[in-house]
């Protein structure tokens, strides 16, 4: 910095034999402005105090007095200090030349000066670096740090060469941990300038493994600095931990898919063991299998790394056959169809082979038609042997009398069976649903030469009294 030997004074001229003390309006005051930028320092004075009298004015810095405008950067606001005006501006700042204490004075008569109040232009200057170190190494910003969990760690983050000297502050992913740590402020390489060191002691759990420590840098509003971060690599071997079921569950079917993985940690990559019934099965850390009958058992997971080895928690895979399954649902579906067809194969039977009940309302002598028999049997022809004679069933008294229906031609057995045996039709005049109608002589039991034959089907109500052999054949 170029001292200054001179100053200029600006005069005022007083009234003849006069003597008055100059009055400042407005006084320089302290001011911070990153280096490169502009300050204003005010100093107005009353220019109505002392009419016609001389006033003389000058500036110092760091106690040494200069002519504003014979410097290129320091000027006056009015060149010409109208109205009292002598505000100094600074251009372009510079911290060795600028960051000093400036203020201006004032005097009507030799001897007689007053000075203003003195103001710091602070030149703020950014930290040269800023880094972090662990126990006296120096870590590059972005690295990775390692040691072992619960440790005690040595952290330090340095903000060199500032100006003011900086504040520092630790987080440790989302969470502030300057609590933690202490601060110090000395010269830094340049005196002129300060460097800030902030020292962080503590130890670090396993639960903060990859997490990123960050030390942040705060100068000024006007600045922004750029602090300094490393990401922890924090080795450990956890002793237990529990299996996870990926996939499958612990009761599964032949088929299914196992997917399990060992809850064991530990940093750096332990080596991994799964056992099945304490017999190895597995070196990863994950296991995975389509599964049978004889993968059922209790499994388990080891691991081991250079800071020490743990177990897993036991868990217990039951295996079902495929086919009970397959049983389950198949067993049901085959009885309800042998029950459908059973109802089926009876109903076509009693279709097909019971009585066709009633009589041919057409038959003059009352004799039975055999549609059934006239139909499927006409080959089966009655002979003298098998003869049986029916009684007529009176008629009821009270039957109203009803239109006769046409005749129905009688198929040649059914007449001959007629005459062979002399069946009657009963003068009974009974419902559709009794046997009145479709009576076949297929279903009669027809023993040949045996007396006292009946329908087969005894639980079965017939028309017919008795069937008789027929003696006058």
């Amino acid at each position: 910095m170029d001292k200054i030997t001179c100053f200029t004074w600006v005069a005022v001229t007083l009234l003849a034999g006069q003597i008055v003390t100059a009055q400042f309006v407005e006084e320089p005051s302290s001011v911070s402005e990153v280096e490169g930028g502009m300050v204003l320092l005010k100093c107005m004075l009353d220019p109505n105090y002392a009419p016609g009298s001389t006033v003389y004015v000058k500036w110092y810095r760091g106690g040494i007095g200069f002519v504003p405008n014979d410097q290129q950067r320091y000027e006056y606001e009015d060149i010409a200090n109208t109205n009292g005006n002598y505000n100094l501006i600074i251009n372009n700042l510079n911290f060795r030349e600028d960051n000093a204490e400036f203020l201006c004075e004032s005097r009507v008569v030799e001897g007689n000066d007053v000075k203003s109040r003195s103001a710091d232009v602070s030149v703020l200057v950014p930290p040269e670096k800023v880094f972090i170190s662990q126990n006296g190494a120096v870590v590059p910003s972005g690295g990775t740090v390692s040691f072992s969990a619960d440790d005690m760690q040595s952290f330090s983050c340095t903000a060199e060469n500032s100006n003011p000297g900086a504040a520092i502050t630790w987080m440790l992913g989302e969470n502030d941990i300057s609590s933690s740590a202490t601060e110090e402020q000395v010269p830094g390489s340049d005196a002129s300038k300060v460097t800030t060191v902030s020292r962080l002691e503590r130890t670090f759990d396993v639960s903060e493994n990859a997490k990123l420590l960050k030390c942040n840098v705060f100068l000024h509003d006007k600045v922004n600095v750029t602090g300094s971060q490393v990401t922890f690599d924090i080795q450990f071997m956890s002793t237990s931990g529990d299996i996870t079921i990926l996939a499958g569950g612990s009761a599964l079917v032949e088929g299914d898919e196992l997917y399990l993985r060992c809850g064991v940690e530990g940093n750096p990559q332990p080596a991994y063991k799964w056992f099945k019934d304490n017999q190895p099965i597995s070196t990863s850390r994950e296991f995975q299998k389509t599964v049978t009958i004889e993968d059922a058992g209790v499994y388990k997971c080891e691991a081991s790394n250079a800071y020490g080895a743990g177990k897993s928690n036991t868990l217990t895979i039951s295996v079902s056959a495929k086919s009970s399954t397959a049983a389950a649902v198949a067993i049901p579906i085959v009885v309800a169809f042998i029950v459908l067809a059973i109802v089926v194969g009876v109903a076509y039977y009693r279709k097909m082979c019971c009585f066709k009940r009633g009589t041919s309302n057409g038959d003059e002598e009352g004799g039975a038609s055999n549609a059934g028999l006239d139909a499927k049997t006409p080959d089966r022809v009655p002979t003298p042997e098998t003869k049986f004679m029916a009684d007529e069933t009176p008629a009821e008294e009270e039957r109203s009398v009803k239109p006769e229906k046409a005749k129905k031609p009688k198929h040649p057995l059914a007449q001959e069976y007629e005459a062979v045996y002399n069946v009657k039709q009963s003068n009974h005049d009974e419902p559709s649903d009794r046997n009145v109608e479709g009576l076949t002589y297929a279903d009669l039991d027809l023993t040949k030469g045996t007396e006292g034959a009946v329908p087969a089907r005894k639980g079965e109500e017939t028309v017919y009294s008795e069937v008789k052999p027929n003696t006058a054949v």
